[in-house]
């Protein structure tokens, strides 16, 4: 699979890319978000070129091959290029996300936001119930729902 997939990004920079930003650097390997979308892209192109007519090669090539390339090209920044490898410039952050200390902080977060809310004021006596809003032909109106209900005498 690397093998193929290595001869795929070579092909795509070869056959497709002009501009050095969006590139498929040498050392995606080490970039788990490209090697899973190239394997996708791959296996698109390869899915079309056996289509009964043009319309899915045209779908990769408007949409499928500009969005990967886009999103390498954003993922990617400049952190790597021709004979450089930067390692993942997120590392820090998601060392982070996975202390103790933050998934505590979002176990709270999620436990005060199922909690049942304790500030509700408890009932008290029963309020005082409203005469009916009546209307002129007998019907009765529902102040909850403003549903005009049906005069109960059937006129």
């Amino acid at each position: 699979m690397w093998a193929w997939l290595d001869q795929v990004a070579d092909w795509v920079n070869h056959e497709y890319v002009w501009q050095p930003d969006r590139f498929i650097p040498s050392c995606w390997p080490a970039h788990p978000h490209i090697a899973h979308e190239l394997a996708v892209i791959a296996d698109l192109r390869r899915t079309a070129g056996y289509a009964f007519s043009g319309d899915a090669l045209e779908e990769w090539h408007r949409y499928a091959l500009p969005a990967f390339l886009d999103r390498v090209s954003s993922r990617m920044g400049t952190c790597c290029g021709p004979a450089k490898h930067d390692d993942w410039p997120a590392a820090g952050r998601h060392r982070e996300f996975r202390s103790e200390r933050a998934i505590g902080n979002r176990s709270e977060l999620f436990n005060r936001d199922t909690a049942p809310d304790v500030d509700q004021v408890e009932p008290g006596p029963p309020a005082q119930t409203r005469p009916p809003l009546v209307l002129l032909n007998g019907s009765t109106i529902d102040t909850t729902t403003g549903e005009v209900l049906q005069d109960p005498y059937g006129a």
